[in-house]
C-alpha cells in the first residue's frame, strides 16, 4: 500500500434520524486536520430485510417504548465506538480500509451480542473512515471506492405507492433498451434513455402525475414512510388504471419506455444478511445498506450479486440525509438505486449526488 495516514481520533454521537428516531454519527479524525463524517440508523422498516419494499410495515421503532429501546442500543454502539473500537483503530492507516473493516466486523460481534436486528450504527465507523480517506486523497467519494475506470451510472427505482388496501407497494423504473431491441426492466448494458438525469426526470414527473390522478379521482392522499403516495383504493385493477394511466399522462409508455411492479409483503430472503430478492421486479435484488456493518460487506455482496446474475439495487430500508448510498452505488456499477419516492429530503439528498456525480463522470 502507497500511502500511509494513521486514524488520530474517532468519536461517536447520538442524533435523531429523518423519522426522529435515534441514529449515530461518527468522525474520524487523520492527518493534520482532515474529519470524516457518516451516519447510519439504528433501525429499519420491518423485522427483518424481508420488509424492505413490504408495503405492510412495522418500523422497528414504531412506538415509545420501542423508541427507549432504539435509544438504549444507540448508547450502546455509539459508547463502544468512543472506547473500545477507537482505541484499537487509533494509529491505523485510514487507507487501509480492509483491516479497518476487519477491526470493525470483530468490534459488531461483540457490540450485536442484545441488540435486536436491523442494528447497525457501526457502519458509520466504516463509511466515515473511507469519507477522511477521499479528503485526503482529495478525490470524490465514488472515485476512491471504485477507481478511475469507473462510469456507470445507476437507474432509479422509484416508489410510486406507499399504501394500498389490497396492493402491495408500487415501484417504478426506467426501461433499458438492449442493442438488439430487447427490452426488460434492469439489464447491466444497453442502449437507453441519456443518461440518470432524463430517467429520474421522468421518474418524478410520473410519480406527480401519480398523485395528481389520485386528487382529480377525489381521494384524499398524503405521502408515506419512503415518500411514496396513499392510495385509498381497494381494487387492485384500478390501481393499476390509475398507474397507467398517469404514465400515459406524463407522456410515456408502460412496456416502452417504464415499467412498474407491485411488491408484496411475501418475498424471498437472500442467504447473505442484508440482501433482499425481489419478485416484483424481474432477476433484481436489493443491497440493503443499513443492514451491514462494514464498507467492505457492502461491496462484496454487490460483487456476488452480480456474479451470480442479478441485477443489483442498492438502496436503504432506513435512509440518512447523507447521501452515501449514491456513491456506493456508482463505485460498485449497481444496476440501480432505490432512494424511495422522489421526495422528501433524505430520498432526494441521495438522488441529488447521483445528478452531481453524473456530471463529474
Amino acid at each position: 500500500m502507497d500511502k500511509v495516514m494513521p486514524v488520530r481520533d474517532v468519536f461517536a454521537r447520538i442524533i435523531l434520524d429523518p423519522r426522529g428516531y435515534p441514529a449515530v454519527e461518527t468522525e474520524v479524525l487523520a492527518g493534520e486536520n482532515t474529519v470524516g463524517k457518516a451516519t447510519a440508523s439504528m433501525g429499519s422498516r420491518g423485522s427483518s430485510s424481508c420488509a424492505v419494499l413490504s408495503a405492510s410495515e412495522e418500523t422497528v421503532c414504531g412506538e415509545e417504548a420501542e423508541w427507549e429501546k432504539c435509544m438504549e442500543e444507540a448508547e450502546r454502539v455509539s459508547d463502544y465506538i468512543n472506547s473500545t473500537a477507537a482505541e484499537a483503530l487509533i494509529g491505523k492507516n485510514v487507507f487501509d480500509q480492509e483491516t479497518v473493516d476487519r477491526i470493525i466486523s470483530m468490534s459488531g460481534e461483540r457490540v450485536r451480542t442484545g441488540i435486536q436486528s436491523g442494528c447497525r450504527g457501526l457502519l458509520a465507523l466504516s463509511l466515515a473512515s473511507a469519507r477522511v480517506a477521499a479528503q485526503v486523497s482529495a478525490i470524490p467519494l465514488f472515485r476512491y471506492l471504485g477507481g478511475i475506470k469507473v462510469k456507470k451510472m445507476p437507474l432509479p427505482l422509484v416508489t410510486l405507492i406507499d399504501e394500498c388496501p389490497e396492493c402491495g407497494r408500487w415501484l417504478l423504473a426506467p426501461i433499458r433498451e438492449q442493442a438488439d431491441g430487447e427490452q426488460q426492466g434492469t439489464v447491466q448494458s444497453g442502449k437507453y434513455m441519456d443518461g440518470l438525469r432524463d430517467n429520474l426526470y421522468m421518474c418524478a414527473k410520473i410519480y406527480h402525475a401519480v398523485g395528481k390522478m389520485i386528487r382529480e379521482r377525489g381521494f384524499y392522499t398524503g405521502i408515506g414512510d419512503s415518500g411514496g403516495w396513499i392510495l385509498p383504493v381497494a381494487e387492485r385493477e384500478k390501481t393499476v388504471r390509475i398507474l397507467e394511466q398517469s404514465v400515459r399522462n406524463a407522456g410515456y409508455q408502460t412496456g416502452r419506455d417504464v415499467m412498474t411492479a407491485e411488491v408484496s409483503g411475501q418475498k424471498q430472503r437472500g442467504q447473505e444478511r442484508g440482501i433482499t430478492k425481489q419478485t416484483g421486479l424481474p432477476n433484481t435484488v436489493l443491497i440493503d445498506v443499513c443492514r451491514a456493518d462494514t464498507l467492505t460487506e457492502l461491496m462484496e455482496q454487490v460483487r456476488r450479486v452480480r456474479q451470480e446474475g442479478y441485477c443489483a439495487a442498492v438502496g436503504s430500508s432506513r435512509p440518512m440525509t447523507d447521501p452515501f448510498s449514491a456513491d456506493l452505488a456508482v463505485a460498485c456499477e449497481a444496476d440501480m438505486i432505490w432512494a424511495g419516492a422522489p421526495c422528501r429530503g433524505e430520498n432526494l439528498a441521495v438522488y441529488n449526488q447521483l445528478l452531481v456525480i453524473e456530471e463529474q463522470i
